[in-house]
């Protein structure tokens, strides 16, 4: 990995930390020397929690000193119906935590070196085989518009000598969450299908190569902006759906229709489902970071080889 290294004791404040990758992160951190402040909803319990209501003032005083950067990973499920409840909780959830943790970063003293956000790939819509990087345009649909004001959220920032870096990431693959723990029943048991025809890219990384990207963008100063945090290898939906089956020693016999998915889920089932999104991370690329798993073979047989 190239570039400027910070050195000095990092103490990170994180936000969603009970999430799925969240959970992942945490220990990572701490595994490495960083000091990890987890925010919270509930009271909190030990002397690294900080308790805070998004969308709520969070009073700095309430925070230890000399915190070195916060990583925002607040959000509800988007894997959820699409009806206008669970889209207000999804965009909310998403702008509200943002907005809170910038207005805190700009009142700590002194202010963070740095604020790592999430976003997702879904800025991009559903763009067929169009390689998209982290300059192509955002879409004009639910989930782009989502991404599209929660980094809006990130703009004071701008006017801070406080380093921006926002996660553009696709599909994180761990067999103990996500996306991959919902598709495992039915492969294991013989069941999976291909979603639709099968075509439409899967843009993709597993979450060890995502926690080396969120430690990559802590250490390496000069880097901000968007990152598509994805593997550089994205995959057809019927080329993961077969890698899946294969690595679970399972055969492929189905298929569900695009019309049947649409009828059961809706919107969902369009813009996460049967969208195509083949996704380059070219800042990555640029910036040094070097992939543990480029293959989607090579992240399943870390997961079910063992």
């Amino acid at each position: 990995m190239k570039g400027p290294v910070v050195q000095q004791e990092s103490r990170i404040l994180i936000s969603g930390a009970s999430g799925f990758i969240g959970s992942h992160l945490v220990p990572y951190l701490e595994e490495r020397g960083h000091s990890v402040y987890r925010l919270v909803r509930s009271q909190p319990a030990t002397s690294n929690e900080v308790g805070w209501k998004p969308g709520t003032r969070l009073d700095p005083s309430m925070l230890p000193e000399g915190i070195t950067a916060i990583i925002n990973l607040s959000g509800s499920s988007i894997a959820v119906p699409f009806n206008e409840k669970n889209k207000r909780s999804i965009l909310f959830s998403r702008t509200s935590s943002t907005e809170t943790l910038v207005q805190l970063a700009l009142e700590l003293t002194p202010q963070p070196l740095s604020f790592i956000s999430a976003s997702g790939i879904g800025i991009y819509g559903d763009r067929g085989s169009e390689l998209l990087t982290e300059d192509s345009t955002a879409a004009r649909d639910f989930v782009a518009d989502v991404c599209v004001r929660w980094e809006a959220a990130l703009a004071p920032l701008a006017e801070s000598r406080i380093r921006t870096v926002i996660l553009r990431t696709g599909m994180v693959l761990h067999p103990d969450g996500g996306a991959l723990e919902k598709m495992l029943p039915a492969f294991e048991k013989g069941l999976g299908a291909v979603l639709g025809d099968g075509r439409q890219y899967m843009s993709w990384i597993s979450m060890r190569d995502y926690l080396r990207i969120v430690r990559f963008a802590l250490d390496n100063q000069k880097l901000s902006g968007p990152l598509n945090v994805i593997s550089p290898q994205p995959v057809s939906n019927r080329e993961f759906s077969q890698a899946l089956a294969q690595a679970l020693g399972r055969s492929l016999h189905f298929a569900a229709p695009a019309w049947t998915l649409t009828f059961a889920m809706g919107e969902m089932a369009k813009l996460l489902l049967l969208a195509s999104q083949r996704v380059d991370p070219a800042a990555l690329r640029k910036a040094g970071f070097d992939w543990k798993d480029r293959s989607l073979d090579r992240a399943l047989a870390e997961f079910f080889s063992r």
